[in-house]
């Protein structure tokens, strides 16, 4: 399912936060996976990613990232896997990432 999303770029510390407009209701917490932070509701839905070294992964000077036409999330779950994708555009620059996490609990 690809989510509406909004986005910001901090070029000096080099982080893309991607996330839905629902964060606006509060985050539980987040789930730490590589350089990925992921902002989790009360109920465990994903409400934003953040992408550390976003320049490097997505392989995007900083300055296109600055000023993105686009950001989406894209959120599977198939089997025991959770399928985490993040695509930023920019005119006809197109990047994506994919995490793929295995089905893990969130909270204790």
């Amino acid at each position: 399912m690809e989510k509406e999303t909004k986005f910001d770029y901090d070029s000096e510390l080099d982080i893309l936060h991607v996330y839905t407009s629902e964060i606006d209701s509060g985050i539980k917490g987040n789930l730490t996976y590589g350089n990925f932070n992921i902002d989790i509701r009360e109920d465990g839905k994903i409400l934003g990613i953040e992408l550390e070294g976003a320049s490097s992964f997505l392989k995007m000077d900083q300055e296109k990232l600055l000023n993105l036409d686009k950001a989406m999330i894209v959120i599977k779950k198939t089997g025991n896997i959770l399928f985490i994708g993040l695509t930023v555009i920019k005119g006809q620059v197109n990047s994506t990432i994919q995490l793929n996490i295995p089905n893990q609990p969130i909270y204790n």
